[in-house]
């Protein structure tokens, strides 16, 4: 995959808001402004209506071969783990359409956020006790999730969660956010520039979009093609469009927004 990084961990802290990925909310049922939160806006958040039930949840069944198809079933379904019938139609999918379009060989989701990371601050007196290793209320959920590891940013004050598995860090930060101590949990998130894939479902059909970027990528890649293909649940894969980059943007690129908002850039 090309791409440029441009940081390795978006401060979502900090209250940082980027223009494309950080402009819209985590979900109609979310007030992103409340405790235990993010107080800036994100839009390449889905979050499945239903509420994550932890009992049904297989975290063991994560993470998976195929990193990409993993995280465009995550971000399309917004389920707390991707479903593996959608996983595994995506596998497929993205094999046949590789096959088809020679030009989308050299792309992987890079995704508006780290399916693996999540950031959370507490107040004062609870950050002592997890520096003293005696916090104990987080201990449930950290075997839940096979939590790997804690990376405390003193300079700032935040804690970088990093697990095993990958994750829909807005249904992590659900339940994180309940903690004692907690002030605001929030997804952590590399963000790069370069070929990229986004998925969106609509009714029993895939649609992607395979993006081309090149140039110098800080700040977005200055040229950017881009295909738009849908896949039936037969597996029929059907050109919608190509573009690109000038002028102004077809409709089939414009009327896309499901998928674009997991575009960093776009």
């Amino acid at each position: 995959m090309k791409s440029t990084t441009l940081s390795t961990i978006m401060l979502a802290a900090a209250g940082l808001a980027m223009s494309g990925c950080f402009d819209s909310n985590y979900g109609n049922d979310i007030n992103p402004t409340q405790v235990g939160y993010w107080p800036a806006e994100i839009n390449c958040f889905t979050i499945a209506e239903e509420p994550a039930d932890l009992d049904d949840a297989d975290p063991a069944a994560t993470p998976r071969s195929d990193r990409t198809a993993e995280l465009l079933a995550l971000q399309a379904t917004g389920e707390l783990i991707a479903p593996e019938d959608v996983y595994q139609r995506v596998v497929v999918e993205l094999t046949g359409i590789r096959d088809r379009f020679p030009n989308a060989t050299d792309h992987e989701a890079i995704g508006c956020w780290d399916p693996s990371r999540l950031l959370i601050r507490f107040e004062a007196e609870t950050q002592a006790e997890v520096n003293d290793e005696q916090y104990q209320d987080w201990d449930d959920l950290n075997d839940i999730f096979s939590l790997g590891e804690v990376d405390y940013r003193e300079e700032i004050n935040i804690n970088v969660l990093k697990f095993d598995g990958r994750f829909n860090p807005g249904r992590l930060a659900r339940e994180y956010s309940s903690l004692d101590g907690a002030i605001y949990t929030a997804p952590a998130t590399g963000l790069e520039d370069g070929n990229d894939i986004c998925l969106s479902i609509r009714e029993d059909k895939h649609f992607y979009i395979f993006k081309q970027g090149w140039g110098s990528c800080l700040g977005g890649c200055e040229n950017r093609s881009f295909l738009g293909v849908q896949v039936d649940s037969s597996g029929n894969i059907e050109q919608v469009g190509q573009w690109a980059g000038g002028g102004q943007a077809p409709g089939w690129f414009r009327n896309a927004r499901d998928c674009r908002a997991f575009l960093p850039w776009d």
